[in-house]
């Protein structure tokens, strides 16, 4: 499949980006063995007949100015034969195109049918509100076929032509469907699009973006063009013009700002639930004091005793669960999709066999949960469901048929308890704001990331939410050139959010698609990200940059000196970290690492200036003395440096380092036993990780100090065998 596929984006590369109709030709023809079943013999011939047409006038020396519109449109003609050609081997090759194309059957041969059906399904629905007689159950059952069918028909259909577009742009904004239909339809345009890239569906979706007011369907379109703009529309500018025109409206740059970080958070659902299993659940578990029985939930006995003895203790545990409990809520509060690792593993039911199933709108009308809605206690804990506007339609329908499987086993007295709990649950969950765009886009994603994460369907189509740096366009869609062009603010608040959540790679990539000429801001994001990414040379020349027109900025000299540090260019450094000691005289971390850097690149009188030593004789800072220490070491004053290395080791807190250079101290002193007893300090604090190899390195590294006190290569090795063999000393 893969390798099938490869060949086909090849020829729809050299169509759409690089636009060479030549090349295009020639690689459909090289395919026209192997793909003998479905090659478009006819259209082939056709266009090439028009292109060696066009070819013959021109090589007479004729001049039309219509050309490059020809040409175009002649690379539009091939773009559809190509595409469609790829669906024609879905669908006879790949198992799920297959079944969905054997569904389908000819439902979409007619529109007049399907705006027959459609509309007078609305129309019964009003009759059956008035409580006239009729087959309801049987009628929606009907329905419910006839909208799988339809789904089917527009996922896996070939490119539109503008009557299709027409008819669905006003299928879907006429308000004369129901909005289950209505929702159902637009995510069969999303799944279609996202297959295979086509020009009309995805102006239909622009379309009803902009001419429907149901968030429902709106968020569902806004969600397709976003991931639909994930092509190169050089060839489609009646498109991408109308897109254009589209990110003028404030609001709607705001809602794909919304939407791209809404995306991340989605792809972080397994990310978030890991940390919720192993960072908040062990405690919330930890301090309760339950425990299930074959007679119920009882407490357990020894928690009784010890709350009789520690009484105290009942409010730390109960402080503990509320802390785990507020936790997760936080996480949900800021967008995460708390509700995956359970829900994904409940998608195991026949209903979910239906493809359309995991699109459509909860309701219990549904006819999967025909026999459930029967039973009182299913419709109790139903309307719950329904109040508990957090869960995705997905997930509700998973949490119904789990329902369902309780009230069959446990006893009532159990499940009057639960429909107690699931509506205090609810009543918890419930959001005024349930409604609002936002939370209909993110339970719409929810919904799509578990189709694609979880079902065996997923198999057979292209991954919106696929991780691979070259197939990540679809789903981070702002660096799509359109939305680098008119974004800029959008852009930059990304930035933040990206910088915010630790996604340096991504943060690199969305600088690295658009141009912000001299803007601080996106330099400095681009910056520390590549800084974070270990590219310390791009960070050093960016954050150089920034200083150019603004010397001052604290940001910016903090970054150069951390990147020139990496790149052991400790001179650009201490000049960064001076200059910031100049600006905030009273920051002792400025001064300290400055008097760090000033010893490394050799000034250390300057380190050891009136000013340090001000700042040391007011304080008995560990961190002070420590550096004050390495200064006098690294002068050669050894008696001094010593002196300030054993307050160090007696100190409350000694770091291994202070062994190693009191070790350092001594050696130079020629206290050898000392010394060695030191490094054998330094070995244990560090729990023997130093090996004799990396003892040995460890003294290469500060050689400079040992060379210059007459201690050589051969004294190293010596040492290093005293303190690693003590058989020998």
């Amino acid at each position: 499949m893969a390798e099938v596929l490869n060949k086909i984006d090849t020829i729809l590369y050299n169509i759409v980006s690089r636009h060479t109709l030549g090349a295009a030709i020639d690689g459909m023809k090289s395919m026209a063995t192997d793909f003998r079943d479905f090659y478009p013999y006819d259209d082939m011939d056709r266009i090439e007949k028009d292109y060696g047409t066009m070819l013959g006038f021109i090589h007479t020396g004729y001049r039309d100015r219509n050309m490059e519109e020809q040409y175009h449109d002649l690379l539009r003609r091939l773009y559809t034969t190509v595409a469609d050609m790829e669906t024609r081997w879905r669908q006879k090759t790949l198992v799920y195109y297959v079944a969905a194309v054997k569904t389908a059957g000819n439902t979409g041969s007619s529109l007049d049918l399907i705006k027959s059906v459609l509309e007078r399904h609305m129309a019964d629905l009003a009759i059956s509100a008035l409580n006239i007689s009729g087959n309801k159950q049987e009628e929606n059952e009907r329905h419910f076929v006839f909208m799988n069918k339809l789904f089917c028909h527009i996922w896996t259909s070939l490119q539109w032509n503008k009557g299709e577009m027409e008819f669905y742009t006003t299928l879907l904004t006429s308000g004369l469907i129901t909005i289950d239909d209505a929702v159902i339809i637009t995510a069969a345009i999303n799944t279609g699009l996202i297959n295979q890239w086509d020009p009309r569906k995805l102006q239909t979706l622009i379309n009803v973006y902009t001419g429907c007011s149901d968030e429902r369907i709106k968020q569902r379109a806004l969600t397709g063009i976003a991931y639909g703009t994930c092509q190169d529309m050089s060839l489609f500018t009646d498109v991408s013009d109308t897109l254009e025109g589209l990110l003028q409206n404030e609001e709607v740059r705001k809602e794909l700002l919304e939407l791209q970080e809404q995306t991340f958070l989605c792809i972080d659902a397994e990310k978030d639930h890991r940390t919720i299993q192993k960072d908040v659940l062990p405690n919330i578990v930890k301090n309760n004091n339950l425990k299930i029985t074959e007679f119920g939930i009882v407490e357990k006995d020894e928690d009784i005793m010890r709350d009789i003895l520690h009484p105290e203790a009942e409010d730390k545990r109960q402080e503990e669960i509320e802390k785990g409990i507020k936790k997760i809520m936080d996480m949900q509060q800021s967008g995460s999709d708390i509700f995956y690792g359970g829900f994904s593993k409940m998608k195991s039911f026949p209903f979910f066999s239906t493809m359309s199933n995991w699109f459509c709108l909860y309701s219990q009308e549904h006819p999967a949960l025909k026999e459930q809605k029967e039973s009182e206690e299913f419709r109790r804990i139903n309307d719950s469901i329904l109040k508990a506007g957090h869960f995705c339609d997905s997930d509700k329908y998973s949490f119904a048929f789990v329902v369902s499987e309780w009230i069959k086993k446990l006893p009532k007295q159990v499940l009057e308890a639960m429909t107690a709990e699931q509506a205090a649950m609810a009543e918890m969950q419930k959001n005024d704001n349930n409604g609002s765009a936002t939370i209909v886009r993110r339970l719409y994603l929810q919904d799509i990331y578990r189709f694609y994460k979880v079902s065996p369907m997923k198999d057979d189509m292209r991954n919106p939410f696929d991780s691979d740096k070259a197939k990540r366009k679809m789903w981070f869609f702002f660096i799509h050139p359109l939305f680098s062009k008119h974004m800029e603010r959008e852009r930059l608040e990304l930035g933040r959010f990206l910088a915010k959540k630790k996604k340096w790679t991504e943060l690199i990539a969305l600088m690295e698609s658009c141009n912000y000429g001299d803007d601080i801001t996106a330099m400095q994001l681009h910056a520390w990200a590549l800084l974070k990414d270990r590219d310390y040379q791009k960070a050093v020349r960016l954050f150089a940059r920034t200083l150019e027109t603004n010397p001052d900025n604290v940001m910016s000299l903090r970054g150069l000196a951390k990147a020139s540090i990496y790149t052991e260019d400790y001179a650009t450094a201490a000049t960064a970290y001076g200059k910031l000691e100049e600006i905030n005289e009273n920051s002792l971390a400025a001064t300290l690492n400055y008097c760090v850097l000033l010893i490394k690149t050799g000034r250390t009188e300057e380190a050891l200036d009136v000013r340090f030593r001000h700042l040391y004789e007011n304080g008995e800072d560990t961190l002070v003395k420590r550096i004050l220490a390495w200064a006098l070491l690294t002068k050669g004053d050894h008696d001094k440096a010593w002196r300030y290395y054993t307050d160090l080791i007696e100190c409350d807190n000694p770091k291994a380092d202070d062994f190693l250079n009191g070790g350092y101290c001594q050696w130079i002193r020629n206290n050898i036993a000392d010394a060695v007893e030191l490094f054998r300090t330094y070995m244990e604090k560090c729990d023997y990780t130093i090996t004799q190899e990396k003892l040995i390195e460890t003294f290469n590294n500060d050689r400079n100090i040992l060379h210059s006190n007459e201690i050589s290569n051969t004294d190293i090795l010596v040492m290093a065998d005293m303190v690693c063999y003590s058989r020998f000393v």
